[in-house]
């Protein structure tokens, strides 16, 4: 096994239609696929008004899925919400998929 300095960057511009960025190890991203991150992320069993809550419990997920994956490796994340992010939660948007 080899540890390299170079991390991966991605450089993109950020627009109104994003939900959110995660800066993820590959403690994560080595046991879930880009769509597994992104459906633990808007799978939140609960919703609240409360912004910062929603986000502490979408990242719990992102945690639990990957730890229920059995990573072995380091599982550290950040989360990064857009207000795009929080439209999926309000009752409008979810009334309007219903």
């Amino acid at each position: 096994m080899c540890v390299i300095c170079m991390p991966e960057i991605k450089i993109i511009d950020i627009n109104d239609s994003d939900d959110f960025i995660i800066l993820g190890c590959d403690g994560v991203f080595d046991n879930l696929t880009n769509l597994e991150v992104v459906n633990a992320v808007f799978n939140v069993n609960e919703l609240t008004d409360d912004f910062h809550k929603n986000t502490g419990m979408a990242l719990d997920n992102l945690m639990s899925e990957t730890f229920l994956n059995r990573s072995t490796d380091n599982i550290s994340a950040i989360l990064i919400t857009f207000e795009n992010f929080f439209k999926f939660f309000s009752e409008d948007y979810i009334q309007s998929i219903i």
